[in-house]
């Protein structure tokens, strides 16, 4: 079997129709504004009750900074108990009980977000049946290893309609990705409990950095996690977007030092006293390793699958004349009720989406947090807001270290101009091309399995997390990074 690469199409890009000039009837006045806020309000009390459950970002999730309609409707389908996240767990002899996707995966003005409530009581469910699940997987995944399996992509028969595509992804594409997930994590779960008390929080970071390895493409770590969102243009489609991420190719930072990584997996295993645990943790050193990898391949593929799904689209939306607005509706509307769609009523769900995202509701929302939320106004005239001297800002730290320098944004960095501390929303794995050139991260979202973060822990590149951080520290301001005092200081 051959690894999976993803290339984009060959020829020219789907071309759509223009949107009409925006004149004034098509800008919504404050009032209008005002009242899309409070029907938004309105809707997420009405689905959830006075209390809010707590929702959080996810994984799988983790980049987004946006989702549209149609998107949602598409990951709602992929997290249903009748979908590929339910049908998973249940081959592990975890219970799924019937629940409304809706319920589960929300979005709370344009972000989405995972009612944690309802995934920790599902998960936390099963008792001796997840004992058999579990061994289950462990033969599934020692078999894998054993065949050195990779995640093959054969792109010489591909589907063509948009319902063969999303059943493609659905049946297949997705429960890999998940199966692989489940791998991975497992291996991962059973390192930290076996070596739990052997080693400090910042030596365990570095041991579950995965080794790199060669028959990797090297462009899966440039590619953004925004394309989970249907209606943001690939790198396929678009010359200046593949031109950049081309120069990020090249920009791209040496592989992770592996002869290190083993070194220092090695010197913690001989701290255990058993022959035979050190052989386990040994094995299950690799098994971590090896499902990191596939676990990209299979990332890489959904994400072929989920372009294929954007051209279907945008070939429904060219025909039907929509101009580029058929993200604002669901995918279920869009299959089997095309004709109650109009270009009239897509624009207006497109204007008040778009509305609703000038409000920034934070990474977790939590039932202290909900009535603040729900009654914070969009901002009419969104600026940052500037700081005084010497103010300190406190975080969570994803990668150790300690860092100093003039702070500045993506933007900032691919404009050439010099940056120290980049201040951003996502760890995008595409981050690491600039890790030649930058000292330290602040970021919005991320944990310490994400990509950047493993790679950011090799190159001594400090990351903290922080609650509006892009809002909070703008672009030429000096700062302290200190991931020991888990905070970010002005000077």
């Amino acid at each position: 079997m051959t690894s999976a690469h993803y290339t984009p199409h060959g020829g020219k890009a789907e071309q759509i129709s223009p949107l009409p000039a925006r004149d004034t009837q098509h800008i919504p006045s404050s009032t209008d504004r005002d009242k899309i806020v409070r029907d938004e309000i309105t809707r997420l009390e009405k689905e959830f009750g006075p209390t809010a459950p707590h929702l959080t970002k996810s994984d799988f999730l983790d980049g987004l900074q946006h989702i549209t309609p149609l998107s949602l409707s598409v990951l709602r389908r992929i997290y249903a108990p009748d979908g590929p996240w339910g049908k998973i767990l249940r081959q592990y002899f975890i219970p799924v009980p019937r629940f409304d996707p809706r319920r589960y995966l929300v979005s709370v003005f344009g972000r989405p977000y995972i009612n944690k409530d309802l995934e920790d009581s599902i998960l936390a469910a099963g008792g001796i049946r997840r004992y058999f699940g579990t061994l289950r997987m462990y033969m599934e995944m020692y078999y894998l290893y054993r065949k050195n399996t990779r995640v093959a992509t054969n792109t010489s028969q591909r589907d063509k309609t948009t319902a063969q595509i999303l059943h493609r992804i659905l049946e297949h594409t997705a429960p890999l990705l998940f199966r692989i997930a489940l791998y991975q994590k497992t291996c991962a779960d059973y390192l930290r409990s076996h070596l739990h008390g052997h080693v400090a929080e910042d030596e365990w970071l570095s041991l579950v950095t995965p080794v790199a390895s060669d028959s990797t493409p090297p462009n899966l770590s440039c590619r953004t996690l925004e394309e989970f969102e249907l209606s943001v243009p690939r790198w396929g489609e678009d010359p200046r977007i593949l031109a950049r991420m081309q120069a990020r190719v090249a920009r791209a930072p040496s592989a992770t030092d592996s002869a290190r990584i083993r070194d220092l997996r090695e010197t913690t295993i001989d701290r255990i006293q058993s022959i035979w645990e050190r052989q386990k943790l040994s094995l299950f050193f690799s098994l971590y390793d090896f499902f990191s990898r596939m676990r990209e391949e299979a990332h890489s593929a959904l994400l072929m699958d989920l372009y294929e799904l954007r051209r279907a689209l945008l070939t429904i939306d060219h025909d039907a004349r929509w101009h580029n607005t058929v993200w604002y509706a669901d995918i279920e509307t869009v299959l089997e009720r095309p004709d109650s769609l109009s270009f009239t009523r897509l624009r207006k769900a497109q204007q008040a989406h778009e509305t609703m995202r000038e409000i920034a509701p934070p990474e977790e929302i939590k039932d202290v947090q909900w009535d603040d939320m729900v009654h914070e106004e969009p901002a009419h005239n969104p600026t940052r807001r500037t700081q005084s001297p010497d103010t300190s800002y406190a975080g969570v730290p994803l990668s150790p270290g300690h860092a100093s320098g003039v702070t500045g944004t993506m933007q900032d960095l691919e404009n050439g101009t010099v940056v120290d501390i980049l201040v951003t929303e996502n760890l995008d794995p595409s981050l690491t091309v600039f890790f030649g050139s930058i000292k330290g991260i602040v970021c919005e979202r991320g944990g310490e399995l994400s990509h950047v973060a493993i790679v950011a822990r090799e190159y001594g590149i400090p990351i903290l997390r922080m609650l509006d951080a892009v809002a909070t520290i703008p672009s030429g301001t000096t700062i302290t990074l200190d991931t020991t005092e888990k905070s970010a200081r002005t000077i």
